[in-house]
């Protein structure tokens, strides 16, 4: 390992951020529908191998106070980073340790989730094998692993221009100055080959990496392409490799909606070229040029079941946020309707009473209803339409019910979930926060909620976020928000201008505080 690899996660550490794929609640729904029976996810024990500065990890100790959490990372700052914040709030459900993965034994005890995220891809070899080593040494006998990791052939297309990047980097030593350089020469082949062929391969994923590049941070262009290492395998590779450790395939952590993306004369020809799941997860990958996987591991000891199982699912919660298209829509004809995703996944239906549920699951969201709750909310919404419409819904039963939310889960348009955060969706009073969400707003402007999302926040909702430990009532954080402005703190602007009568300014102000409480509470950041 170069010098500069050595160091760069102590000159750049890598941005922590939340990923609510890895969360036990996610890990614990797909285990359970392929045949599973996962560890309570309240009481449930967590390791994470690479976990930076808990961005990931720590959130999950926050909201799950009676699990016990361990994270390691080969970056002593990192580590120190996120002690800080661990110590700050008072966690003792969670340890933090700077350690190679390779030290990792059996000392560690078992886990019932082991979250390997933006790691495998970018470590020698040998840490590979110590990765799938673990999840099978450490992993409770109903555990789930997650390993995330690059893949062909997507990555054939974004290798090449890594190693244009790593070239052209070469005369410079500082890991700033590589990324900076990097961008810039990225962003001149990129314009050099829209203009000499704009309509080649090479162009376009110029074009495509170079935008991507532009919005990206620098610690991820640094990790993801000027790091020593990064080295991309076939999914059938990596299978094979756990299997070799005693583990097997357990399901992507985002369902299969890559399979039902695809148009049925399609998946008709997959079928015909392998029964086999795995090779068709392989062919999947060959026909979208997938570029990265989410994957989840268990023991090879589990009979798992092929056609996920419905039947638990009828005690779980529901939540989406795939949005109506338009904003105004009609869910009362048989007119189509689309709802789409913030990834990007639609579903278009003209089914009155479907349109009517996935209305109202946009509008209660982050709230997640129960199943039994939406079979009455569906049987009220029945009784606004004529008997030959109703007749024409295939739902007639909560089994039908439950049948069809499987299928909308394993298309990404709604989550399953297990758990129940305790948030609160309503302003009282006296507001209160979590108070990892109060600690994150005074570092960064991105914060994570009780539902494990990074959410942005702008300046001045940060301002409020802080004040709101439910010492204050609503009328004492705009007193503190105008004491701000009259002592020179802040300012208050309307139309370009300052604001200078007292009256104008609380009015302003108390608008602009219940619009930013409104907001707060519609993301899962109160408790109270």
């Amino acid at each position: 390992m170069s010098s500069i690899t050595a160091t760069s996660y102590e000159e750049l550490p890598y941005d922590g951020y939340a990923f609510p794929v890895t969360h036990p609640d996610a890990l614990a729904v797909a285990g359970t529908l392929r045949g599973m029976v996962p560890a309570p996810i309240e009481t449930c024990r967590i390791l994470e191998l690479g976990c930076a500065n808990g961005g990931n990890l720590i959130p999950m100790a926050y909201g799950l106070p009676n699990s016990r959490c361990v994270g390691i990372d080969l970056s002593p700052r990192q580590i120190a980073d996120g002690q800080t914040v661990v110590d700050d709030l008072g966690l003792n459900n969670i340890t933090l340790r700077a350690m190679s993965i390779l030290d990792v034994g059996s000392e560690f005890g078992e886990f019932d989730y082991i979250i390997c995220h933006g790691v495998f891809s970018w470590v020698p070899r040998i840490v590979q094998d110590k990765i799938l080593a673990i999840c099978r040494q450490n992993l409770a006998p109903n555990g789930i692993a997650y390993v995330s990791y690059n893949t062909y052939p997507g990555w054939h297309f974004r290798g090449m221009i890594r190693e244009m990047m790593n070239f052209h980097v070469q005369p410079f030593g500082t890991v700033k100055e590589r990324v900076q350089h990097s961008r810039a020469f990225l962003n001149l082949m990129a314009k050099i080959w829209d203009h000499q062929d704009p309509d080649s391969a090479i162009a376009r994923c110029l074009k495509d990496e170079a935008e991507d590049l532009e919005k990206a941070r620098d610690s991820y262009v640094f990790h993801e392409h000027l790091e020593d290492c990064n080295e991309p395998l076939y999914f059938q590779e990596f299978n094979s490799r756990a299997e070799s450790h005693g583990l097997q395939y357990l399901w992507e952590s985002k369902g299969s909606a890559l399979a039902r993306s695809l148009p049925e004369e399609e998946l008709r020809v997959l079928d015909s070229l392998s029964d086999d799941l795995i090779r068709q997860e392989q062919y999947f990958d060959f026909l979208r040029r997938r570029v990265f996987r989410r994957t989840l591991l268990c023991r090879q000891e589990h009979l798992l079941i092929r056609v996920p199982n419905a039947l638990p699912v009828r005690d779980w919660q529901v939540t989406s946020h795939a949005k109506p298209v338009p904003d105004t829509p009609d869910f009362d004809s048989v007119l189509p309707v689309e709802f789409r995703t913030p990834d990007g996944v639609t579903l278009t239906t003209n089914r009155p009473l479907m349109k009517r549920l996935l209305g109202s699951l946009f509008d209660w969201f982050p709230q997640s209803v129960s199943i039994t709750d939406l079979w009455k909310a569906w049987q009220v919404d029945a009784e606004r339409f004529a008997s030959d419409v109703i007749a024409q819904e295939p739902i007639q039963t909560i089994e039908n019910l439950t049948q069809e939310l499987l299928v909308l889960f394993l298309s990404d348009i709604i989550e399953l979930h297990l758990q129940l955060p305790p948030f609160v969706t309503e302003v009282s009073k006296r507001p209160v926060a979590s108070a990892l969400a109060r600690h994150m707003a005074r570092r960064s402007v991105n914060v994570t909620n009780l539902r494990h999302f990074t959410m942005e926040m702008n300046n001045f909702e940060r301002l409020v976020l802080m004040r709101l430990d439910g010492t204050r009532t609503v009328e004492d954080v705009l007193q503190s928000l105008l004491a701000d402005v009259e002592e020179g703190r802040m300012s208050l602007e309307a139309r370009g201008s300052n604001v200078s009568s007292v009256e104008a300014a609380r009015e302003l102000m108390s608008n602009a505080l219940n619009s930013a409480l409104s907001s707060l509470a519609s993301r899962a950041l109160l408790v109270g």
